[in-house]
């Protein structure tokens, strides 16, 4: 599965669910604001830098929106100086894409489904390398149903 993408998840032919794989997150991060100060003043930013040579949130937050925008996918922060035209590289901030991971979405009747497919014995069989479960009626209950609650 790549990103964006989403399927069913299947047992004895009924659907009980969803995997799916979202799409990355970006992240944007002041990661020297030694650096990222100094170069804000070298590249005429100067309004841009506080007292304490510290660049101001509101103008990071443009630039971590920008990257954003571009969908930035590298570890270090590029952008179009705005007087120059010319592309820049921003020191101090580090870039950072979220690793992709699978979710699982459960359907309004996947514990019925998980509980028929069970009694017929096709977990069993789905799982047969890895545990073996004991067929049991669909209508019973478990003895310590509310204490697992």
């Amino acid at each position: 599965m790549g990103e964006g993408d989403r399927m069913g998840a299947y047992v004895g032919g009924r659907k009980f669910g969803d995997v799916s794989v979202p799409s990355r997150r970006l992240s944007v991060a002041i990661s020297d604001p030694d650096r990222f100060a100094a170069w804000a003043l070298a590249e005429g930013f100067a309004t841009e830098v506080e007292t304490k040579q510290r660049v101001r949130p509101a103008f990071f937050a443009m630039l971590r929106k920008a990257a954003e925008a571009s969908g930035a996918a590298r570890r270090e922060l590029k952008l179009v100086h705005p007087r120059t035209g010319e592309l820049i590289n921003v020191p101090g901030v580090q870039v950072n894409v979220a690793a992709l991971a699978p979710t699982f979405t459960p359907a309004a009747d996947a514990e019925q489904v998980l509980a028929e497919a069970h009694a017929q014995g096709v977990l069993a069989v789905l799982f047969s390398r890895v545990l073996t479960l004991p067929a049991v009626d669909a209508g019973a209950t478990n003895e310590n149903e509310e204490s697992d609650r």
